[in-house]
């Protein structure tokens, strides 16, 4: 059992490795929340002041799950950082980003493809 958990412990390092790679990388590319937040509302078509807003199985529920997972995930905000700028709790964004991550893997898209 304890050369599995070696394996485990190996791996969890090296994805945290990559994930910290590629959130360095986006912050070096000049992606910020208000970034992320302008394309993807552009990109589905609501009004970013909507963001605010309840939303449900509508394309602003769409654009509030991948700005609070892409946010998180993509450019290593924290759920308190995209709550103040969003007006919902960190809870809320919790939601929300596993919302847009099963969004992500049912529609097969990521933000590189929304973002170019």
């Amino acid at each position: 059992m304890v050369g599995g958990w070696g394996r485990f412990v190996e791996q969890a390092l090296a994805d945290n490795e990559l994930s910290l790679e590629r959130k360095t990388l986006r912050q070096q590319q000049g992606w910020t929340l208000d970034a992320v937040i302008d394309r993807v509302c552009k990109a589905y078509g609501v009004d970013a002041q909507d963001l605010k807003k309840k939303a449900r199985a509508n394309n602003l529920s769409k654009a509030k799950s991948l700005i609070c997972c892409w946010g998180t995930e993509e450019l290593g905000l924290t759920m308190l950082d995209i709550g103040l700028k969003m007006g919902m709790s960190q809870q809320a964004i919790s939601k929300w980003v596993k919302k847009g991550r099963d969004y992500c893997r049912s529609e097969n898209i990521d933000i590189d493809s929304l973002l170019r």
